[in-house]
């Protein structure tokens, strides 16, 4: 979580720590796991 202009902004990435890469990512102002799912799914049709 970090802050824009007072609001809290959320970043959930996906990380390949092996070649230190960020395969997917989804930003909201809220933690629902719909987000994740997005990411998720994101993740897989990049792949």
């Amino acid at each position: 979580m970090f802050r824009v202009k007072e609001e809290a902004v959320y970043l959930s990435p996906a990380i390949d720590f092996y070649i230190r890469v960020i395969l997917s990512y989804e930003i909201g102002t809220d933690v629902k796991l719909e987000k994740e799912l997005n990411m998720i799914k994101k993740l897989i049709a990049n792949l």
